[in-house]
């Protein structure tokens, strides 16, 4: 922003050569009185107009207060030939600004005079505010005019520090504003609100320059309304609603306003041509328009950056407020008004809603611009008027692939082909201009060379251009294939897509069924054809596919049989077709006779059936069956009322009879006894003992067999009698087992019948009438005869003993223990004539107890010896533990383990078992434990034991053994890098295979020198990428991982090929053009004033290098991509001796003076042949040199005056021609 001294001395020179300056210095910061600012703008007034007056200023203090004036009241007004320097003020600028001297008006609105002004003046002429910094109370108001400069001419405002309010020009001619921050303090951060506005000024430069351009708060606002002559405009290189650094911004920048703007908004006809230029600014943060241009006239946008900084990487729209971010406004790049011409060109239009907006402006060209993340996601568009009377060119894109594409356009446009690679925001954005091909006369055209992400194209014809592609559907020409009644599958054909390369075929559920146009193999179902890409592309309407067949669901059938007293029936089969379509039914049997019309059919006889199902709406048929209803003849018994005949239990005289049995053929009977024994095979059951007996009775039918009822056949009771009367007992001696009962009478002897003798604890001692071997006790005796016959039992009979001990039971008591646990007894015992007690475990010498009573014994046996000294004895006992609980109820789920590390799991679902455990313990198959609770972890392959606690401690084997299975082993095949050449485009990995796992994959890129994700690459591919290190980590849905894969991409130099071009001659000084051979359209190609020298000449897109030829000489010409060029090709370029060119009019009227058609420097061609033309072909002068020139006459009369084409071949290959005018 800074401009040197002797820049402006210089521009006051120009204005006052014959003036005497006259130099007032500011010296004191006071308001008024001796060197104050106050009295060298009186002085200055005084000193006339006619003369430049300067006002340096020389304050002694250079601290920031020391060269603060505070002002008290307004200044006077500003005077004609003036120039106010701050800048010639001694000691460092404030901030980031150019400013050195502050200026300060306190003060509130209520006090600010209605229009009044701080530095102000009308009717001036070369005025000059340089290096000051204007602060006010009043800054806070945009109404306020900090500087107001009115019906002037040649006004500069520059290097000044504005720190709030407008900037304010009118009704003035040749206007300065560069190099002023308008609308911040001195850090350039902190912002006021402020504006740049001129009003009805001819001419204007604001900024101008990259060393000169403005930092604006607000807006740079320039009207006209009284205009009526040319009116020209830069505004170039200024920052519009962001801070001093170009790249942020804040919410308080942010405005409803336009950011810059240059509008007609006249009153009168603006006749005169409007030239303007609106360039290389930054702006953004803002609703409404960023750029705004209307009137009749030519406008030059190009190499702003809009709504994003210069390096394309800061959105200003992240700088919105919080209120404005929850409703995102409207914000439109560039807009045109109606009358325009507008070249729109190299601009970069990101995070607002809309890109370029034109209202019927005459002619709108917009080339090569960078247009992306549009929240409307539309670049270019036209004003959605009803009818558009403006026809515009137009571009198609055929279907392309990575590497070739084509199309249709205006015949003869140029179309513009763009990539929104890099882009990433959804949406059809133009980011990278990739190249431009020309349409052909019949307006095809086709570019080959890598594409990469989604193109997007325009064209420009004729000063218009077209709008930006997106992708297009046709489907004029569709056809629908419906399945057919064979279940043939269904197909699409014949749709048509445009400005696309990617087409699939989606169904319902979302998807994709086909990549090609063309779909098929298609069952019923709706389908959608979408072109393009995620975010970029079209998506037609549902078209579906029926299938006409009728469909059957016999999943809920209820087949009832035929036979046993019944007919049968099929029921529970549904049918369905398509929405209005009619169905009907028939049923038919094995012989294809129809027997029901129903889809439920009834009243069957046993044999076959099939049903037909038939859609009377497409004539399609579907069947099911055959089936079977099988023969079912009827069986009965009648045992309602059976003779029945008792029994004695010690005889076969009972009885079953008068039960009878009806069915098919033969019957047979089988009676079954207690045990389901076959008893009798006859109708009546004759010579059976007592008991309970079932008749089952079968038939020749295929019915089955049916039981009767239970029936009993009694006992005759008290037929046996037991006398005790008659008993020998022998007591036992020492409590030996001696003792015995014999010669009991038993009537009747019962053969078969069971003897049973039992002690005083029911233990069973003996079997037989007669009991011997036992010890001293009380007896019993019990006979069984039949099931039904009751036991008799005997009085109960002692055996005495003699000197010995005994044990009485009948008090005992105790607990079983838990388990695993001693906390069980036996208690309660009495032990007549015993002195001395002993318990030990059965089996072993270990005494546990020596008192009649034992406690706190686990489960087990255990033996009781009791003595007196004289006989002793043993008694067996058992402490009873708690049987441990069988587990019944549990569930599981597990999963599987991958095959590189164990991640199986196994977990227990016990809300339905019969009991909680209490403790969990599993097991692998050596034994080893592996987990102790309801879910078991990181299991690797193999077979598992589970034992379960339940509440009493008791341990139970599960009988189950679970199984984990593994996954296939993860295997990975490595993708292939594609590097970087030159620095040019990224580079890429292809696909990396999986194999094994669970099939479903899951991929993450990131970057192996951080270790940070790479957001949204989690694909098994990867584009887009800068030179570096990366790896791509793989694991499946179960868990399953690999080893990070590692990539790297490089940047690798190349050589590019050196190019070829043919030497020239040219005929004249001046422009000439060295082509190159098979040149690359979008290559960079630099040509050189020598092989070694290290500066280009210029660079030139494409191989048409022009050139300025005075000489002959070398050139020499190389080929660039990227950083690396290619090796230096010498091209000649030979100046003819016609350089002087060929005149193209002469006169030949005799009167001595251009009456030849002279050609200079021919006479160095002596073999040259010329020849002349009328235009109607015919020859009218032949020459080989040019010893005698062409005089306008042929066979000696003159030609008529008129226009003549020649053709001069100086050598092969070497032809000039043109037109020569003759005038008299």
């Amino acid at each position: 922003m800074r401009h040197q001294r002797l820049l402006i001395l210089l521009f006051f020179i120009v204005f006052a050569f014959n003036a005497k300056a006259a130099v007032f210095t500011v010296t004191s910061n006071a308001d008024s009185g001796p060197g104050t600012l106050r009295e060298a703008l009186t002085l200055a007034a005084a000193n006339g107009s006619t003369e430049q007056d300067f006002i340096y200023f020389n304050l002694p203090d250079q601290s920031e207060q020391g060269r603060t004036i505070l002002l008290t009241d307004f200044l006077p007004a500003l005077s004609p030939n003036l120039t106010i320097d701050g800048l010639t003020q001694p000691g460092s600028a404030f901030g980031i600004s150019y400013a050195k001297v502050k200026i300060t008006l306190p003060g509130g609105l209520q006090d600010w005079p209605e229009g009044y002004h701080l530095l102000y003046g009308s009717n001036l002429q070369n005025v000059t505010i340089s290096g000051l910094w204007i602060w006010s109370d009043y800054i806070y108001y945009m109404s306020a005019r900090i500087i107001d400069i009115a019906n002037s001419t040649r006004v500069e405002i520059k290097n000044n520090l504005v720190q709030g309010g407008r900037v304010y020009v009118e009704l003035t001619d040749e206007v300065r504003v560069q190099g002023n921050i308008a609308g911040f303090v001195p850090d350039g951060i902190t912002s006021f609100k402020s504006s740049i506005e001129l009003v009805d000024v001819k001419s204007s430069i604001i900024g101008g320059s990259s060393t000169t351009g403005n930092l604006v708060s607000e807006t740079i606002d320039i009207k006209s309304y009284t205009l009526t002559g040319p009116w020209g405009y830069d505004i170039s290189f200024n920052k519009v609603g962001v801070d001093y650094t170009g790249a942020s911004s804040s919410p308080n920048l942010y405005t409803e306003k336009r950011r810059i703007s240059a509008d007609v908004q006249n009153t009168v006809a603006l006749t005169g041509t409007i030239t303007g230029t609106i360039r290389e600014n930054v702006a953004g943060n803002n609703s409404s328009v960023v750029i705004y241009a209307s009137g009749n006239g030519t406008v030059e946008i190009s190499g702003n950056s809009i709504g994003i900084d210069k390096s394309g990487t800061v959105a200003f729209q992240d700088f919105y407020p919080d209120w404005v971010k929850s409703n995102p406004p409207a914000t439109t790049g560039i807009v045109i008004e109606s009358g325009m011409k507008a070249l729109i060109q190299q601009n970069t239009i990101a995070y607002v809603a809309n890109g370029i907006l034109e209202q019927l402006a005459n002619e709108v060209t917009i080339t090569q611009n960078s247009i992306f993340c549009l929240q409307k996601y539309y670049n270019y568009n036209i004003h959605d008027f009803i009818a558009y009377p403006k026809t515009l060119p137009f571009v198609k894109i055929n279907p392309y692939t990575n590497n070739s594409i084509s199309g249709r356009a205006t015949a003869g446009a140029r179309v513009e082909l763009f990539s929104n690679e890099g882009e990433t925001c959804a949406g059809c954005g133009a980011k990278r201009f990739l190249t431009a091909v020309n349409a052909d006369a019949q307006g095809n055209w086709a570019y080959s060379g890598i594409l990469p992400g989604t193109i997007v194209a325009s064209a420009l014809s004729n000063n218009q251009t077209s709008l930006f592609t997106k992708p297009e559907l046709d489907l004029t020409n569709i056809t629908v294939t419906q399945m057919d009644c064979d279940g043939a599958l269904g197909k699409i054909t014949g749709a048509k897509f445009y400005n696309a390369a990617a087409v699939k075929w989606m169904d319902e559920n979302g998807n994709v069924v086909s990549t090609s146009i063309d779909a098929e193999g298609l069952p019923a179902g709706k389908y959608k054809l979408v072109v393009g890409t995620d975010g970029c592309n079209a998506v037609s309407q549902e078209i579906e596919i029926i299938d006409p067949r009728p469909r059957i669901d016999a999943s809920k059938i209820v087949i009832v049989r035929a036979g046993c007293n019944q007919l049968g029936s099929v029921k529970g089969i549904t049918a369905s077709a398509n929405a209005g379509d009619l169905l009907t039914f028939v049923w038919f049997n094995e012989n294809q006779i129809p027997v029901s019309s129903d889809l439920d059919a009834t009243d069957l006889p046993f044999g076959e059936y099939t049903l037909r199902v038939t859609n009377e709406t497409t004539q399609c048929i579907a069947r099911y069956g055959p089936v079977i209803l099988a023969n079912d003849n009827p069986l009965s018994i009648n045992d309602a009322s059976p003779t029945i005949t008792p029994s004695k239990c010690y005889e076969k005289t009972g009885s079953i009879t008068g039960i009878t049995a009806t069915g098919t053929g033969t019957i047979k009977y089988s009676w079954r006894g207690d045990s389901n024994l076959e008893v009798g095979t006859d109708r009546d059951l004759i010579n059976q003992p007592p008991g309970k007996y079932m008749l089952m009775v079968t038939d020749d039918s295929n019915c089955g067999y049916l039981f009767s009822k239970e029936h009993v056949i009694p006992a005759i009771p008290n037929d046996i009698a037991i006398d005790i009367s008659t008993r020998t007992v022998t007591d036992a001696t020492c409590d030996n087992a001696n003792g015995s009962i014999k010669n009991i009478t038993v009537t009747p002897d019962v053969p078969g019948a069971l003897y049973i003798w039992a002690n005083e604890r029911n233990d069973i001692v003996g079997y037989g009438k007669d009991l011997s071997g036992v010890i001293a006790g009380t007896y019993t005796l019990t006979i069984y005869g039949s099931s039904v016959c009751e036991p008799v039992i005997s009085q109960p009979i002692t055996i005495q003993s003699t000197n010995g001990v005994s044990l009485d039971y009948s008090k005992q008591g105790g607990v079983s223990p838990s388990c695993n646990r001693s906390d069980g007894s036996i208690t309660g015992l009495q032990a007549p004539g015993a002195t001395t007690y002993n318990w030990v475990i059965t089996g072993t010498n270990t005494t546990v107890g020596q008192n009649l009573d034992l406690t706190g014994v686990p489960a087990g046996f255990y033996t009781l010896t009791i003595s007196n000294g004289i006989c002793s004895r043993s008694y067996p006992f058992e402490v009873q533990g708690f049987p441990p609980t069988a587990f019944t109820g549990i569930t599981y789920t597990k999963t599987k383990t991958c095959d590189a590390f164990p991640t199986g799991t196994i977990t227990l679902n016990t809300d339905n078992a019969n009991e909680e455990p209490r403790a969990y313990q599993w097991y692998d198959e050596q034994g080893n434990p592996v987990g102790y609770t309801k879910q078991v972890q990181f299991l690797k392959a193999g077979r598992y034991k589970l034992v379960l606690e339940d509440k009493n401690y008791c341990l139970f084997d599960y009988p189950e053994v679970f199984t984990i299975e593994a996954y296939p082993e993860l295997k990975v095949t490595r993708g292939t890098e594609t590097h970087i050449q030159c620095g040019v485009g990224t580079g890429s990995v292809t696909a990396t295979t999986v194999t094994g796992g669970t099939g479903t994959y899951i991929y993450q890129w990131k970057n192996a020198d951080t270790g940070q994700e790479l957001p949204g690459k989690t694909q098994a591919s990867i584009e887009g990428l800068a030179a570096g290190n990366y790896i791509l980590e793989i694991k499946d849905d179960g868990g399953c991982n690999n080893f990070p894969i590692p990539y790297t991409i490089v940047d690798q130099p190349a050589t590019p090929p050196t190019p070829v071009a043919d030497d020239i001659q040219v005929y004249g000084v001046g422009k000439a053009t060295i082509k190159v051979k098979d040149a690359f359209p979008t290559a960079i190609y630099r040509i050189y004033e020598s092989a070694t020298n290290p500066l280009p000449i210029k660079d030139t897109i494409g191989g048409d290098i022009n050139i300025n030829v005075n000489e002959s000489r070398s050139y020499y010409i190389s080929l660039t991509y990227g950083y690396c060029e290619s090796a230096r090709a010498e091209v000649k370029v030979f100046l003819s001796a016609l350089s002087g060119g060929v005149p193209n009019t002469f006169t030949p009227n005799g009167d001595g003076v251009n009456d030849l058609w002279n050609i200079p420097g021919l006479g160095s061609y002596p073999s040259a042949t010329v020849n002349i033309f009328n235009r109607n072909g015919q020859s009218v002068y032949q020459s080989v040199g040019y010893a005698k020139p062409f005089d306008g006459t042929r066979n000696g009369k003159q030609l008529p005056t008129g226009v003549y084409y020649y053709i001069i071949t100086l050598r092969k290959g070497e032809v000039l021609s043109g037109y020569v005018t003759i005038l008299r």
